[in-house]
């Protein structure tokens, strides 16, 4: 159940998450609550890799925004911008001294000094108990079943078109434990009893919207997970989803998942028909993460040492005699507390350079090769 302003919203974001910059995170004070009820909320992992013999820690830091935060009404990149400013507003974020000097326009602005790019997005759908159904004929594995992790292993064009339960939640066949779905069908009644959050349990019980249905989209499975695609807010950003989303209900839930009354969706019922008719007109969408020079400028501005570049060190990396092999001593160790499957998408080691040959064009500073931006500086490495 998610509400704005008292009213309940039946069609929503359930959550943005957004990956912090790196080069903020010495600034960040995760000691301290940012809001009590959680509508905004700072995600840490935290995983050891080994570097030359030593054990190393690794961290990442996300910003996750809930859908109770969200006003549908008004662009979500101000959203995202005032949980930055409350960030630093409650000194979480260069511990308030720096308060009196930022306004929600500035981090607009300048959003990428904060983060690296959106990193998840959930869509949501509410539905009463007689308005949902699952088909009597489907095949359904369960997640403690020695087949799931057969299944698995296949590649996800080769899997069975099953749906995946795990207690009153289902998932679609392209399950993954880091992950579980692209798209689930859950009782939010059941999840929100378990989680005991602020809802009090006759609350929970009385409402007649027991039922959800969610997309997952991550930024490795997404292409279109790019601040410009959600410069509007939330009807303007859904409009130009629904073709993605149909497409994914298409692929994974027709004909399991069924809704009686789509027409009373504004949103909903355009995914479901078109999820129905199987043909997918063109959205809006940027229709690749090269569209958006994700946080370049801000994370190698004034930042070469903290990843594989550093200007005193310039005459190292142009030295075609170099040994591959070495290129890492010249990094720092904030270069691996930044660098997972995410960063390959905004920032790459020289190690890449190997696969110059697939090289797509080159725009001005950029060099972009498939979805990933190279500095030309790094070109020159052999």
């Amino acid at each position: 159940m998610l509400f704005y302003n008292g009213k309940q919203i039946l069609e929503s974001i359930d959550c943005i998450v957004l990956k912090l910059q790196p080069s903020i995170y010495e600034f960040l004070d995760l000691s301290k609550q940012v809001d009590k009820y959680n509508k905004i909320s700072i995600i840490s992992n935290y995983g050891k890799f080994n570097y030359k013999n030593e054990l190393k820690i690794r961290s990442h830091h996300y910003l996750h925004i809930s859908g109770e935060y969200i006003n549908p009404e008004i662009p979500i990149i101000d959203t995202i911008a005032e949980a930055i400013l409350s960030l630093i507003n409650k000194g979480i974020l260069f511990n308030g001294d720096l308060v009196n000097f930022y306004s929600k326009e500035d981090i607009i602005k300048d959003i990428f000094s904060y983060i690296i790019g959106i990193y998840k997005v959930e869509f949501c759908f509410d539905f009463t108990t007689n308005n949902i159904y699952l088909a009597d004929n489907i095949d359904i594995i369960e997640s403690s079943d020695d087949s799931l992790p057969i299944l698995l292993k296949d590649d996800i064009r080769k899997r069975k078109k099953c749906l995946i339960r795990n207690g009153s939640t289902y998932y679609s066949y392209d399950f993954k434990k880091q992950r579980k779905s692209t798209v689930k069908f859950y009782c939010r009644e059941e999840w929100l009893l378990n989680k005991n959050n602020e809802y009090k349990v006759r609350f929970i019980k009385n409402n007649p919207f027991k039922y959800r249905i969610e997309f997952v989209l991550t930024r490795n499975q997404c292409p279109y997970l790019t601040i410009n695609n959600f410069s509007g807010n939330y009807h303007q950003v859904i409009n130009n989803f629904i073709p993605y989303l149909a497409k994914q209900y298409n692929k994974y839930f027709l004909d399991k998942v069924f809704v009686k009354n789509p027409y009373l969706y504004s949103y909903f019922s355009r995914i479901y028909e078109l999820a129905k008719i199987g043909i997918f007109f063109r959205s809006t969408l940027l229709n690749n993460l090269k569209d958006e020079k994700i946080s370049i400028d801000a994370y190698f501005k004034n930042k070469y040492e903290e990843l594989a570049y550093n200007k005193t060190n310039e005459n190292h990396f142009n030295n075609n005699s170099i040994n591959m092999k070495n290129i890492f001593d010249y990094l720092s160790d904030s270069y691996y507390a930044s660098n997972n499957d995410f960063s390959k998408i905004n920032y790459i080691t020289p190690f890449d350079l190997q696969n110059e040959d697939k090289i797509l064009l080159k725009d001005g500073d950029f060099i972009f090769m498939k979805d990933n931006y190279y500095l030309p500086d790094f070109k020159t490495i052999k």
